[in-house]
């Protein structure tokens, strides 16, 4: 028994080759009944943790769609976080996370341009927001300079160079 349990205090040592044959086959067959399931558990044990504390994540997500953490939500909130081992500094991080994903969900000019175009909203939002960069270069810059620059070697095309020029005139409300 205790070869099969590898702890071997050496009370019983095998003399004989067929002993000693013995023996390696007994330590084999305990690292099979011992260290093998013990692996196994406790690969299943890690995996379910992860689980939850995802779980914990997106219940956080519903939480904060409105913004605010009540207090009845920030005592479940603990609560859970306790039962799942999360310091209060583990929980904090996790609730600056899903404040970040919130602000970056809102704030589309960080996403990749295929997010972007996935989404109508969001390129239509994307469009305003370069439409407004492109009036605001032409208020910080020297617009006769930038359209000499941009007319000698053909910087710009044709075409670019009188989008420009229709998008430095002053947009009119709509009526």
């Amino acid at each position: 028994m205790i070869t099969l349990a590898s702890v071997d205090y050496g009370d019983i040592s095998p003399v004989t080759p067929m002993g000693r044959v013995m023996t390696i086959i007994l330590a084999l067959l305990g690292i099979g009944i011992f260290a093998i399931p013990a692996a196994l558990l406790s690969s299943a044990f890690s995996d379910q943790l992860r689980i939850e504390r995802e779980s914990l994540k997106s219940e956080l997500h519903e939480m904060l769609s409105d913004g605010v953490l009540s207090l009845e939500e920030s005592e479940k909130l603990y609560a859970e976080a306790r039962r799942l081992h999360l310091s209060d500094e583990d929980v904090t991080r996790l609730i600056e996370k899903v404040r970040r994903e919130f602000e970056e969900k809102e704030n589309v000019s960080v996403l990749p341009l295929h997010k972007i175009a996935a989404t109508p909203e969001h390129a239509i939002e994307h469009y305003k927001s370069l439409v407004s960069q492109i009036r605001q270069l032409g208020i910080l810059t020297d617009l006769e300079k930038f359209e000499a620059s941009a007319s000698k070697n053909f910087t710009l095309t044709p075409g670019e160079l009188n989008l420009w020029r229709h998008l430095q005139v002053k947009p009119t409300t709509p009526q």
